[in-house]
């Protein structure tokens, strides 16, 4: 996903269906103005490796930063 986002593609039309509801999202949350957020996602492979590969992790921290995916960091605030 990372690579259509960056590359421009988010909005055309085979993608659309999957990037448009984080617009939405991201538009309640601006709203709403949370204090914290719960979030669950596949976090795999971005601070994990196949040696390391928990069923379950939960991580606290006022921020994370953009995992360097192999192609550099990404112009992301984190």
């Amino acid at each position: 996903m990372e690579h259509v986002y960056d590359a421009g593609k988010s909005e055309d039309d085979e993608w659309r269906p999957l990037f448009g509801p984080f617009e939405q999202v991201r538009e309640w949350l601006q709203e709403l103005k949370p204090d914290r957020l719960f979030v669950i996602y596949n976090d795999h492979f971005d601070h994990f490796w196949l040696d390391a590969w928990p069923q379950f992790a939960l991580g606290c921290a006022e921020e994370y930063p953009i995992a360097d995916e192999g192609q550099g960091p990404r112009a992301f605030p984190p």
